[in-house]
């Protein structure tokens, strides 16, 4: 056995951030069978339109830190997007709370560009994971869901073709 083959036994590959987003689905949803799929042809990919939904917090963004922050606080106005209105007002007044009034401002504001720009789009953002890359930021990969209830036969087919 050659050098590089010992190397490899001693430290196996790093686990790609698709590999490590799937591992944590599982720890999500603990004891649930999690089936992993990629985003179905015809509907756009939720990095995609996660980091144009987001735009707004990425251009001020100058550090790693600050690039991550955007992408969490995006993931959280999101999902709160699409809860009831009544549900959305007490998670807001929680966010108030842990963060601050400054956060929960700029959570409405991207709770209003959602419904603006991306009324139909009910998935939901449980995870998501950032590679970092040399000059720049790198990729980001997200773990999304939909609620069953809006998972119609259409959709389901689309995820069915293309899986």
């Amino acid at each position: 056995m050659g050098r590089a083959s010992r190397q490899k036994q001693k430290h196996p590959p790093e686990p790609t951030p698709a590999e490590r987003l799937r591992r944590r689905a599982g720890e999500i949803f603990p004891g649930e069978k999690t089936l992993v799929v990629s985003t179905p042809e015809g509907l756009p990919k939720m990095s995609d339109v996660l980091i144009e939904f987001a735009q707004p917090l990425l251009a001020e963004a100058r550090t790693e830190s600050e690039y991550r922050g955007a992408f969490a606080l995006a993931s959280v106005a999101w999902n709160l997007a699409l809860m009831p209105f009544l549900k959305r007002l007490k998670r807001l007044g929680e966010l108030v709370k842990r963060a601050d009034r400054a956060a929960a401002d700029i959570a409405l504001d991207l709770i209003r560009r959602k419904h603006e720009l991306f009324a139909d789009d009910k998935r939901w953002v449980l995870d998501f994971e950032i590679s970092s890359r040399r000059g720049g930021w790198g990729h980001i990969n997200v773990l999304w869901t939909i609620d069953p209830e809006e998972l119609d036969d259409e959709l389901l087919e689309r995820f069915l073709k293309s899986n």
